[in-house]
């Protein structure tokens, strides 16, 4: 097991096992699941916010790897997930037809551009990550990039389950690998405007897909 207790966050022991961990909280006691957990934190008002437990899921229970041909089944039930949720929450153009499915996440792992996020063996994120130029980026409009760095771009960014620090835990990894993130997304969709925002992303302006669909375009850099 790992015993550990930060300054910041008032919890004081982690066991994790494949598919779950002990957590024991200085004002509850034992509780032996995350969602549990998670629950427990929303009634607690005195509890800190949960960016301040990230690290319990990203040290001890979550890891970003490339995918592979077993994870295609899951990366399309995450996807047709995420169009639902995007209906839910008043975007309802984004994502609007069969785009993006287990095709286009079977086309990333040709590529050697997609990635998972696992959780005790379970596949509960999927995104395409790629160091290098998007041409939908050399042209931006209504504002300007960071810098004119070599970057990497975010694609098709979607989890499996909301309010967990799944995609924060996926920005920081991505961020990991290449400190100059480039990503765009629907001027509908406000609750990923507000992870990109809470994640250190900066809104640098409008660009515009192949289809001329407009986007609105964020950097994260150094």
């Amino acid at each position: 097991g790992k015993t550990t207790r930060p300054s910041n966050v008032r919890v004081c022991l982690f066991r994790h096992s494949r598919n779950d961990a002990i957590i024991i909280h200085e004002n509850i006691g034992v509780v032996k699941s995350f969602s549990l957990f998670f629950k427990i934190l929303k009634l607690d008002k005195n509890a800190y916010r949960l960016y301040n437990l990230f690290y319990i899921t990203t040290e001890i229970c979550m890891r970003i790897r490339k995918s592979n041909i077993a994870d295609i089944p899951a990366i399309d039930e995450i996807y047709r997930s995420a169009k639902k949720f995007m209906r839910e929450n008043g975007n309802a153009t984004q994502w609007d037809g069969e785009y993006p499915n287990g095709s286009d996440a079977a086309d990333d792992l040709k590529n050697g551009i997609g990635y998972v996020c696992e959780h005790g063996g379970e596949v509960v994120a999927a995104f395409a990550f790629c160091v290098g130029d998007d041409p939908a980026y050399d042209v931006i409009y209504d504002g300007a990039w960071l810098d004119t760095e070599k970057y990497a771009f975010v694609h098709r960014i979607a989890v499996k389950y909301h309010g967990r620090g799944i995609v924060d835990f996926c920005f920081s990894e991505c961020f990991k690998l290449y400190p100059n993130l480039k990503i765009d997304t629907h001027k509908d969709n406000l609750p990923m405007q507000k992870v990109l925002v809470r994640n250190g992303f900066s809104h640098c302006g409008t660009i515009y897909l192949e289809d001329g669909s407009p986007r609105l375009a964020y950097q994260r850099n150094k």
